[in-house]
């Protein structure tokens, strides 16, 4: 999976817009080329677009510097219901982050697009002076189980979401205490989730028979101490095609 944060960037020194424009109607009136004219509007939107960038860079900072770490409220456990790790859904993220963001004028927004192996999400944070940055992540879709194929698209959509959005404003995530009562699992990273879809993919694997092989409903469940098992399964099925 590969998450890609595209960023723009200028070194011209900021100035206020308003000076700007007083200096376009000075050259208008002293009678100023249209070739010369022409540069001065253009340097004139270089400006604007480097003072929201720096209205945008000022206001993430503020935001991570004042973003508490999203508590992972709700839990995945195995079959036989022991806990093998927290986490945060969507939502949850979005209701701990949205007041924070609307005071700092920042906002998000989601776009996507499908192919036959999957979908690319991007989530575009803006700011209210004009700037905005992107994160891009793409999701292979993968048969759920007791699913149908609208219903994993929306299941990758929103993992595709939820990861863009934490990609884009850097935010952290932390477990609740659980006083020791429950001791988590670690599960196999995303990268680790991208590498055995494909390859469940790439060899042809019944999704669902894979996943009761291996004890868990989803591809994220897996155990990071069974993705060696995983993968040497997958390329069983691989050598007996």
């Amino acid at each position: 999976m590969t998450k890609d944060i595209t960023t723009t960037t200028e070194t011209l020194p900021a100035a206020p817009a308003d000076q700007t424009f007083q200096l376009l109607q000075q050259a208008v009136q002293a009678g100023t080329s249209p070739e010369a004219l022409e540069k001065l509007v253009a340097l004139q939107e270089r400006i604007l677009d480097r003072n929201a960038q720096a209205e945008f860079t000022s206001a993430m900072s503020e935001f991570q510097a004042r973003c508490p770490a999203v508590a992972k409220r709700h839990s995945v456990k195995d079959r036989g219901g022991r806990v093998m790790y927290h986490y945060a859904p969507l939502e949850d993220i979005v209701d701990q982050i949205r007041a924070l963001m609307a005071e700092l004028g920042l906002s998000f927004s989601f776009s996507s697009d499908s192919t036959d192996r999957g979908i690319n999400v991007v989530c575009t944070i803006r700011h209210r002076a004009g700037h905005c940055e992107q994160s891009s992540a793409f999701i292979p879709t993968t048969k759920g189980m007791n699913t149908n194929s609208a219903q994993d698209m929306v299941i990758s959509l929103t993992y595709g979401k939820r990861q863009t959005l934490i990609s884009a404003l850097g935010i952290t995530t932390a477990d609740q205490d659980t006083d020791g009562v429950t001791q988590t699992i670690a599960p196999i990273t995303d990268e680790q989730v991208a590498d055995l879809t494909a390859l469940s993919i790439e060899v042809g694997a019944d999704t669902a028979r894979f996943l009761k092989y291996l004890g868990v409903s989803t591809m994220e469940e897996i155990p990071a101490r069974d993705y060696g098992r995983a993968v040497a399964a997958l390329e069983a099925k691989r050598a007996k095609s």
